[in-house]
């Protein structure tokens, strides 16, 4: 995993899963430092220390020593160290999923088996009115709650909305995945998804509403041959619910899509999308203009490393008459 050029530390409060351990554990045995692991896992060095704990069995009396440091030297001399069954034991002490290859594979199992529903403008809706089938096997498979199993549903891959989750596999009356569920159904009703289409260095060429992730993909495809003519565009769409700021949903674009088309690609009428009237480039450096207020010695602009004025304000001072 390549984090240099985002967020440092992209898994951080993220469940940990015995994928992480698993690269723990091969790490210490080619001899990779701590802060190396780190890095391929997500977290930070600290937080990866102290998860060490999980996959070596705690110390009784004498001279105690950090878990990490333990397992450091454990793996030296047991390349073949059992950590997969401490890792299991000591999540079901503390009562946290443990998810694995075959926790994965059951969950994949499940969701394939499950009556689908299909997607009609807003909102999930299933083909039969008879309730989802699913959750509780798998509740009962991997001893875990519904909430959790949705969560992981959410990250395989396989669903974008709780509500979908809740059709297919159904879900413990009254419980949290219940009423993330009505949530979802009635942010469907209320949501927008938002089209935002780039140039090549940034600059802002298309931004739109729609009712729907039908409409903003059609617009997509629109402003996409339409600007894809002048050079690269990238577009972007995101759900967005009136009066909530700063949420992230399940089927928002994870990154901007970039597209180049020409003429001849699609033929689809310019008065389709209106284009905005003028593009605006947010990276341009721009010299405010002098102002015409009334004199104000706090409103001047002055660099704070060399005391100078700007250029608008450096003018030559009055001549006195004799």
């Amino acid at each position: 995993m390549d984090i240099d050029s985002g967020y440092p530390w992209p898994m951080q409060g993220a469940r940990w899963t015995a994928y992480d351990y698993r690269i723990i554990i091969e790490g210490l045995q080619r001899g990779q430092t701590w802060a190396e692991i780190a890095r391929v896992v997500g977290r930070t060095v600290s937080a990866v220390q102290n998860r060490a704990s999980i996959l070596i069995e705690n110390e009784d009396g004498g001279r105690r020593r950090k878990a990490w440091q333990r397992l450091q030297d454990r793996i030296e001399i047991e390349p073949d160290h059992d950590w997969e069954t401490i890792a299991r034991r000591k999540h079901a002490e503390a009562e946290l999923p443990y998810w694995d290859e075959n926790a994965d594979a059951h969950v994949r199992t499940v969701w394939a088996a499950a009556p689908t529903a299909v997607w009609r403008g807003r909102g999930w809706l299933r083909r039969s009115l008879e309730p989802g089938v699913g959750m509780a096997e798998l509740s009962a498979a991997l001893r875990m709650s519904d909430a959790d199993i949705s969560d992981r549903i959410v990250i395989l891959g396989l669903s974008t909305s709780y509500a979908e989750i809740v059709d297919r596999l159904g879900c413990t009356p009254g419980g949290s995945l219940e009423q993330r569920a009505n949530l979802a159904r009635a942010d469907d009703q209320s949501s927008q998804y938002v089209l935002v289409a780039a140039g090549e260095l940034g600059d802002i060429l298309h931004v739109s509403l729609h009712a729907d992730r039908e409409a903003a993909e059609y617009a997509r495809v629109v402003v996409e041959s339409r600007f894809g003519r002048q050079g690269p565009v990238s577009t972007r769409i995101v759900r967005r619910v009136p009066g909530r700021l700063f949420d992230e949903y399940p089927n928002d674009d994870q990154h901007s899509r970039s597209a180049v088309h020409t003429a001849k690609d699609l033929d689809i009428p310019r008065d389709t999308v209106v284009a905005p009237a003028q593009v605006v480039d947010l990276d341009e450096e721009t010299e405010p203009p002098p102002s015409s207020a009334p004199f104000n010695p706090w409103d001047w602009d002055i660099d704070s490393a060399t005391g100078a004025l700007p250029a608008y304000m450096r003018r030559p001072p009055p001549r006195r008459s004799k």
